[in-house]
């Protein structure tokens, strides 16, 4: 045997000593790993939460008064060209109305400790999720109607009155 071949065998069995040592390094931090992960219990504010409400905008055409033509305008006095304004009638009323939303999951952040709620939107044929901070249960003025949910009727019933401005 030559010294060549006596190096080639001496690197290959450092090798695998190496490859040996590798693998319980890996070994030890797996069971370390394992050994020391702290289990943090998920608290989801109210499961109960089954049905929220949330203002909704309706529109209603006003019917066609005797003052405009077809298309709802209303022809003023120019001498020079044609000028049209579109009539009062035309333009659509709307109100609000509290809408019942059935929540289908409730899924919990344990990075961020927050809550998302979920639900599908019959109008718009879509999954809508957000935060359960959005979640109310008392009516106050300040709030904005396209982003907060009640978990009472009435309370929704508030906003929607304030809005429609039947106090």
């Amino acid at each position: 045997m030559d010294v060549h071949d006596f190096l080639n065998n001496q690197i290959s069995e450092l090798q695998n000593v190496k490859e040996y040592i590798t693998d319980l390094e890996n070994k030890l931090t797996d069971q370390t790993t394992l050994n020391n992960i702290e289990f943090v219990p998920i608290e989801i504010s109210d499961v109960s939460i089954r049905t929220l409400y949330k203002p909704k905008m309706v529109f209603s055409k006003k019917e066609k008064c005797n003052r405009c033509d077809s298309d709802r305008l209303i022809k003023t006095d120019n001498s020079f060209y044609n000028e049209y304004n579109l009539c009062q009638c035309a333009i659509d009323n709307f109100h609000f109305i509290p809408k019942e939303i059935n929540i289908v999951e409730i899924r919990c952040s344990q990075r961020t400790g927050d809550n998302t709620v979920i639900y599908y939107d019959d109008d718009s044929d879509t999954q809508i999720s957000f935060s359960d901070k959005f979640i109310k249960d008392a009516f106050d003025e300040s709030d904005d109607w396209r982003k907060v949910y009640y978990s009472s009727q009435n309370e929704c019933c508030n906003l929607c009155n304030y809005l429609n401005g039947w106090r």
